[in-house]
């Protein structure tokens, strides 16, 4: 007989300021242990390398655009796209990072003939086809369950040394030959959000630091306006955050891990119901569209008072005209997530901050860094009135 699938359990969250509903899914590979980083780390390694030797093969250096960056970093970029795209439509069911039977390539097909100048579909398909991804993560799967189950996990010995860095105390944890690095401001705060059993804690926080290594995301941003936010606007829940860069309550992509630092889990499965949210989403044309979609669908459900702040590139020849009106008119193509935020007819701010006007701060080694030129929109339902007078004057720097 075929076993039944589990329903994910639904919780419910309600404070004084939010109210909100969302689903646990619970991966089949349960075990958590640096070890099993380490091999998922290998096996995207692979892949990455595959993928990279696909695109040089089949793609003339005369054929690549002029201002295509390094090709290597390209195809780990869209890998780790196509992974956070199967992460949002909960195909990471067996395994919590890699995707399974999932065959959606919207978006690699794009970031793939973005780099081409004669945009050949037949060139992508067939890099695709090569490459087979759904099968390859399928394997991939495979592979880590059997490791699961033929190695017995120990608990695990950490070597740890120690040292400064512009005032600031640095370790570097060491598991056999990786290591993690993590500054003192960040293990306070996951100390202070821990809310497992204190001998699991260094193991679980090795684990953390390295599975969003594996996703080139160690770099861990985080933008300037949090308190304010709380302060003006009682906004402490984030859509889109880590248990190492978020600010208190969030959303993020790793549920079995992160669950021990007080997330909700994948935004794809929460449903906001009351309360102000800040959405600064990965800048990824498919994510952002179907999280834009996704909100103006709960705000217009709701019967509460519901709004959400939302971060977004300037990639719109409107707004790129607006910060440089020398710009000859260019087709970008359609921006699909700002149209439907437009046409939602809900926005009731919206700021445009160019690159010298924002910064991120970057929680690895805690200095601001430059962001994009960035759209600064809010949209709420019929029953939020917000006044955006102290919003306009937020300093995002």
């Amino acid at each position: 007989k075929k076993k039944n699938k589990t329903k994910p359990k639904v919780v419910a969250f309600k404070d004084s300021n939010y109210e909100l509903e969302y689903k646990i899914f619970n991966c089949e590979i349960k075990k958590m242990h640096p070890a099993i980083e380490i091999k998922r780390f290998q096996i995207m390694n692979e892949i990455k390398n595959k993928f990279y030797q696909m695109l040089i093969q089949n793609i003339d250096n005369e054929n690549l655009r002029d201002n295509t960056k390094n090709l290597k970093q390209l195809s780990n970029e869209f890998l780790i796209r196509f992974i956070f795209l199967g992460i949002s439509e909960n195909k990471n069911s067996i395994d919590p990072l890699f995707p399974y039977k999932f065959n959606n390539y919207s978006q690699i097909k794009k970031d793939i003939n973005n780099i081409i100048i004669s945009q050949n579909n037949e060139i992508t398909n067939l890099i695709l086809e090569k490459l087979d991804l759904c099968s390859t993560f399928n394997k991939s799967i495979n592979e880590i369950k059997k490791f699961v189950k033929k190695n017995t996990f120990e608990i695990p010995f950490f070597k740890v040394s120690s040292y400064f860095k512009n005032n600031i105390k640095y370790k570097k944890i060491w598991y056999g030959e990786s290591f993690i690095i993590i500054n003192s401001i960040v293990e306070k705060k996951l100390r202070e959000k821990f809310n497992g059993k204190e001998e699991y804690f260094d193991s679980i926080l090795w684990c953390l630091i390295f599975r969003y290594f594996i996703i080139n995301d160690n770099n861990q941003l985080i933008l300037n306006i949090h308190s304010d936010l709380e302060i003006y606007y009682n906004n402490y829940i984030e859509l889109f955050a880590s248990s190492i860069n978020s600010y208190k309550l969030f959303c993020s992509l790793f549920y079995d891990l992160e669950r021990y630092f007080q997330t909700f889990g994948n935004f794809f499965n929460i449903k906001i119901i009351k309360g102000f949210y800040k959405a600064n989403m990965p800048y990824d044309e498919e994510i952002m569209k179907n999280t834009c979609r996704r909100l103006v669908t709960m705000l217009k459900k709701s019967t509460r008072p519901l709004a959400c702040l939302i971060c977004m590139p300037v990639w719109d020849f409107e707004g790129k005209k607006i910060i440089n009106s020398n710009l000859q008119n260019y087709d970008y193509g359609e921006y699909e997530s700002l149209k439907i935020l437009e046409n939602s007819n809900m926005i009731t701010f919206k700021k445009i901050l160019t690159k010298n006007q924002i910064n991120y701060l970057s929680i690895n080694n805690m200095k601001k860094i430059p962001a994009s030129n960035t759209y600064i929109i809010v949209i709420e339902n019929q029953y939020s009135k917000l006044d955006f007078g102290y919003l306009n004057k937020f300093n995002f720097l």
